[in-house]
């Protein structure tokens, strides 16, 4: 069996966390198979850990390294978008449940429509936009589900609290790592028909280069891995100009 990522132009090594999904369902949509190559990059890479982590004992690193095995990791629910929790108006990619419901602690929800539309297309632009917001939104509610394990003991509250963080844990994981928060451009309906990968800059919206898209599925990306390598924004985008029918998706999993 093949120790590489089974999408014939990705050379990432295969996924080594497959998040409790079954084989064959995460080798079906391209893009969650990049994803998940790319996600067991990001959770093994010592280079970046250190960098992220730089502040933290050794003791410490060590158990959040631990903590991101097969065996510990929780597992992926893909949820129909009506049974996620969205009290605004937004694209909801996920959701982590863990501090509302005892019964979901070791689990994160993603919206199947992700899965679904990423089929619709397998050009390789089109599944790397996807695998990039899959990718994302795992990471995303990971941090949710390790600030939940590691930090929420110090409080009661329902939401996952800021703490040291200084802001929201899915948004400052996003930060941490690639300096920036994921969102979409694309048809108001369907509202995950993604065109563009974009991310809010100085009051207004710009695209992220279809290239460092790329880069998040390369190999020799995560050698020399580093969150201070952000990419360079380009074709500014505000509302003005947006077409009539189509939107920025506000991606919050929650109304914090």
């Amino acid at each position: 069996m093949s120790n590489k990522c089974s999408v014939t132009w990705c050379y990432l090594p295969k996924y080594q966390f497959n998040f409790g999904l079954e084989e064959a369902f995460v080798e079906a949509p391209p893009a969650l198979n990049i994803a998940l190559c790319a996600l067991s990059q990001i959770l093994t890479n010592n280079h970046l850990m250190m960098n992220i982590l730089t502040e933290i004992s050794e003791s410490v690193r060590n158990r959040i390294k631990n903590t991101f095995t097969q065996t510990n990791l929780p597992s992926t629910v893909f949820q129909d978008e009506e049974l996620l929790i969205a009290p605004v108006s937004c694209a909801i990619y996920g959701s982590y449940l863990g501090r509302e419901k005892e019964t979901d602690t070791e689990i994160i929800y993603i919206n199947r429509q992700l899965i679904e539309y990423s089929k619709m297309n397998n050009h390789p632009t089109d599944v790397i936009r996807y695998g990039a917001v899959l990718r994302f939104s795992i990471l995303r509610e990971l941090g949710h589900w390790s600030f939940h394990h590691f930090a929420c003991n110090m409080d009661h509250d329902l939401e996952t609290p800021k703490g040291v963080l200084m802001e929201e844990a899915g948004d400052a994981i996003e930060f941490l790592l690639f300096g920036f928060r994921i969102q979409h451009y694309g048809p108001e309906h369907p509202k995950l028909m993604i065109d563009e990968i974009v991310t809010k800059f100085n009051r207004s919206y710009r695209i992220i280069p279809l290239d460092y898209l790329k880069s998040l599925f390369e190999e020799n990306t995560y050698a020399i891995f580093n969150p201070i390598n952000e990419p360079t924004l380009q074709l500014t985008t505000n509302h003005t100009y947006i077409p009539t029918g189509k939107r920025i998706f506000d991606p919050h999993d929650k109304n914090y």
